[in-house]
């Protein structure tokens, strides 16, 4: 919230070009390993490659607006080459659950997650 009105109060003030950018979650490989979407990528690698069979996760029932990296990097970018200044949300608008997403990456490889997930 700082951030946010620092920057409103600076370009008010002062007139600068200065916008803010609330960005929902947004994954790349470079995603640090104890967010969701790496620990379930990990723990899959890890499952497929037989070293690892179980994996802990809390709410599977949890909803994410998940987008990719670089298109969030286009969008801040963008920002930046508008006309006038505003503040923007970015998102892709749909939300899916941690459930969603460990289905998806599950089936990719051709494995089921059902029994490797124990309820907490």
């Amino acid at each position: 919230m700082y951030a946010y009105w620092i920057t409103r109060n600076y370009r008010e003030a002062y007139k600068l070009f200065a916008c803010n950018g609330i960005l929902f979650n947004h994954e790349s490989p470079r995603r640090g390993e104890t967010f969701v979407t790496r620990k379930i990528t990990r723990a899959l690698a890890s499952i497929k490659a037989e070293e690892q069979n179980i994996l802990y996760l809390g709410n599977l029932d949890s909803k994410r607006d998940w987008g990719y990296s670089p298109e969030y990097v286009e969008a801040m970018w963008m920002m930046l080459q508008q006309e006038s200044v505003q503040d923007y949300v970015i998102g892709t608008g749909e939300s899916h659950t941690v459930r969603e997403f460990l289905e998806e990456a599950f089936s990719y490889v051709g494995l089921k997650w059902h029994g490797l997930c124990p309820h907490r």
